[in-house]
């Protein structure tokens, strides 16, 4: 995800500091309570083939199989020093993602798709849980409908219609109102 506005080379770097900070604190958490997770995405590719970060990347990406997740989210209302706050739908109402985040306390960084919302706006980690892919075709197919149809309704509640024209605004509006009764 990328920020509202473009960084320069001296922000780049703090930026990152505070990112490692971070992933610090995950660690120190994880080998405590033999929690594994793996860098993943642009930060997995950036460690191995830049030996840091890719250059024009701004955040930093780490992902554990659902059970760890699972583990971790609990182990950290109690392990997470107060520096860091551990960003889900339940400890922050207006954040919408379907990844949890750790952030820093006392920073800003705020992203494009979030900017507006009166959430926590510190630097991040991302954190993505790994669920189990059956084998079985129609499971698979099952699986991802069921994670679809959760996604739908779930930007369903803090997508704007404003920004959406034409048919999308309609069946914008149409979701919206199909799940309204259900809650996060």
């Amino acid at each position: 995800m990328s920020s509202v506005v473009q960084l320069d080379e001296n922000q780049t770097k703090a930026l990152r500091e505070k990112e490692l900070e971070i992933l610090h604190e995950i660690d120190r958490i994880c080998k405590k309570h033999g929690i594994i997770y793996t860098l993943t995405y642009g930060s997995l590719l950036g460690a191995i083939r830049h030996k840091g970060f890719i250059p024009w990347d701004d955040d930093m990406d780490i992902a554990m199989t659902r059970d760890h997740y699972e583990r971790f989210k609990q182990v950290c209302k109690k392990e997470l020093s107060d520096r860091f706050f551990y960003q889900c739908n339940e400890t922050d109402p207006e954040y919408f993602h379907l990844i949890d985040k750790i952030r820093l306390n006392g920073t800003i960084f705020r992203e494009k798709v979030t900017a507006d919302k009166k959430m926590h706006q510190g630097i991040y980690v991302d954190i993505f849980p790994f669920d189990s892919v059956p084998e079985n075709k129609f499971r698979r197919k099952l699986q991802f409908l069921h994670f679809h149809l959760y996604r739908v309704g779930l930007m369903s509640k803090f997508l704007k219609n404003s920004e959406r024209h034409g048919a999308k605004k309609i069946l914008s509006y149409i979701v919206k109102v199909i799940y309204a009764p259900f809650s996060m």
